[in-house]
């Protein structure tokens, strides 16, 4: 890889300060339990494209989250809300058609029940997208391990 990509493209809404600051320890934890970089090895794209207004041009954003999703190995995408984030289904939608894998972390509770694998409330192509289902998590630890697993399947990784 080269220095400016990265392996995990995080893909989330990150419009308030409380959902830039969930993105960043998500990433934290899951870095630090798949032993990679919390900065060169995950894309968060408000901390690494900038903000819209603050830092660069929406034409400048997008480009620079295209190219980032090109190069990941996969995609981490935050499933929260009452619907997906538009943005997020884009980024999920476009990761898919480049065969990246989806790995979704669904934490609203009012959101999903996974009895026998069934997730409620949720956008039957993400759902999809995501391995039917089997690749949605509704904890940050199984999604961390359900990452680890399939970076070493890959042998991306050897821990």
């Amino acid at each position: 890889m080269t220095d400016s990509s990265k392996w995990i493209y995080v893909a989330a809404p990150l419009f308030s300060e409380a959902q830039r600051t969930f993105l960043e320890c998500l990433v934290s934890f899951v870095s630090n339990k798949i032993d990679l970089d919390p900065v060169k090895d995950f894309f968060l794209p408000h901390r690494d494209a900038g903000d819209l207004g603050i830092v660069k041009g929406q034409t400048t954003i997008f480009e620079s989250d295209i190219i980032q999703l090109d190069v990941a190995r996969i995609v981490i995408a935050v499933l929260d809300g009452p619907d997906v984030d538009g943005g997020t289904a884009a980024e999920i939608g476009y990761a898919f058609s480049k065969r990246k894998p989806i790995f979704g972390l669904l934490t609203d509770f009012r959101a999903y029940a996974f009895e026998k694998g069934q997730v409620w409330r949720l956008n039957n192509m993400i759902w999809g997208m995501c391995d039917q289902g089997k690749r949605i998590f509704g904890k940050k630890e199984e999604l961390s391990m359900a990452v680890k697993s399939y970076l070493e399947e890959q042998q991306w990784i050897n821990h």
